[in-house]
């Protein structure tokens, strides 16, 4: 995923922010989880808050902060600050340790919170959903996506010769996953933190679907195991999220 953030980086810092649009887009629908986000952020009200809740870098944020949604104001919730310096002042770090800790908002809400590959790092979930809850807009979206239980057996049947590079393919090649949640447990975790509704699913990208020729001709002629991470993905649909309102 870093190796994805960086390209993604390095793109979006060659175009001039007062560019052209429709190459700004561009990036946005070739990269499926910053198109998932911005299907969210684009009717927000200007000056609305966002946070980010395992932000780690905050490349995430790059491309809204600084282009398609540069009126609304940023935060970026984590136990360390590693925010890149591309984001300046335009994102606020918040310190929380998201298995114990409550984050100091000083009485902020937010109208869109999002949390991605996140929840599957830590051992008491419900605190990431009870932070959620607790600085929601009454009006707001809670975003979550994390790793579903079929990431397990990603990759079981490829040679270990075929998993080529540093990419995750299945969910334990990463040593610090915990566990991943059926659809039934993110609906469970967002009840028992006070939601009054949510809307659950698999994540799978079915305009990428065209796109899998591509996918496994890259991996073929020597890309990484990014690749064979990403038909897991569009294939078999090995993230699961949920959609949380109060």
């Amino acid at each position: 995923m870093d190796r994805l953030w960086n390209r993604y980086s390095e793109e979006l810092l060659s175009y001039n922010v007062d560019g052209d649009f429709g190459r700004q887009m561009s990036l946005v629908m070739r990269y499926p989880a910053l198109r998932h986000r911005y299907n969210h952020l684009r009717g927000l009200p200007s000056d609305s808050n966002v946070l980010d809740i395992g932000s780690g870098t905050g490349r995430s944020f790059l491309y809204f902060a600084k282009m398609l949604r540069p009126d609304l104001n940023y935060y970026a919730m984590d136990i360390h600050n590693s925010l890149i310096p591309e984001l300046g002042q335009q994102v606020t770090f918040v310190k929380c340790d998201l298995d114990s800790g409550e984050a100091s908002l000083e009485g902020k809400t937010f109208r869109y919170i999002v949390s991605i590959n996140v929840l599957e790092h830590i051992r008491n979930p419900l605190n990431l959903f009870n932070q959620a809850f607790d600085c929601l807009e009454a009006k707001g979206t809670f975003l979550l996506e994390t790793a579903h239980p079929r990431s397990i057996s990603a990759g079981k049947l490829l040679p270990r010769t075929l998993q080529r590079g540093d990419g995750y393919v299945n969910f334990y090649d990463d040593p610090t996953h915990i566990r991943p949640y059926t659809q039934k447990a993110l609906e469970h975790l967002a009840i028992l933190s006070g939601f009054g509704s949510y809307r659950s699913y698999i994540k799978r990208e079915p305009l990428y679907v065209l796109a899998l020729p591509y996918f496994v001709m890259k991996y073929l002629v020597g890309f990484q195991s990014w690749d064979l991470a990403q038909i897991n993905l569009i294939v078999r649909g090995t993230n699961v999220g949920i959609v949380c309102g109060k």
